[in-house]
Order: structure tokens, then sequence, then C-alpha cells
């Protein structure tokens, strides 16, 4: 699949938790959403179903988008 420049994040909440990844970012450390790249032929929902199962091993089921 090609990459597109189309990015997506998940808001990932559990009873008023919200899931946040930490990743190394220039050097320090640095708090976000799972996220990610869409890649070629693929819809924002299964990006972000993927994208959090990559950065978080966590399954999740896509209610919304938000835009």
């Amino acid at each position: 699949m090609l990459p597109t420049d189309l990015t997506v994040s998940a808001v990932v909440e559990n009873d008023w938790k919200f899931l946040l990844i930490e990743e190394l970012s220039t050097g320090q450390i640095v708090v976000n959403k799972p996220g990610g790249n869409i890649e070629a032929a693929e819809s924002p929902e299964t990006a972000a179903i993927r994208e959090t199962l990559e950065e978080a091993g966590s399954h999740i089921a896509v209610n919304g988008l938000l835009c």
C-alpha cells in the first residue's frame, strides 16, 4: 500500500478514563493519543482501530468521527 498524507487519532474513553500513549519525540517523552497515518484504501475508522492495536495493544470499536 502507498502512504497517504492523512492521519488519524483515536480518543479512547472507558468510564471517564482516557487512553494515552507515551512516546519518544526529539529526545523527550511526550504523551499523545494513539494515532498515525491512514494507509491507502483504508478508512479513518479502520486506521484508528489499527493504530490503537499497534500502539496500545487494545481492541476498540469506533462509535463516531470528530472532524
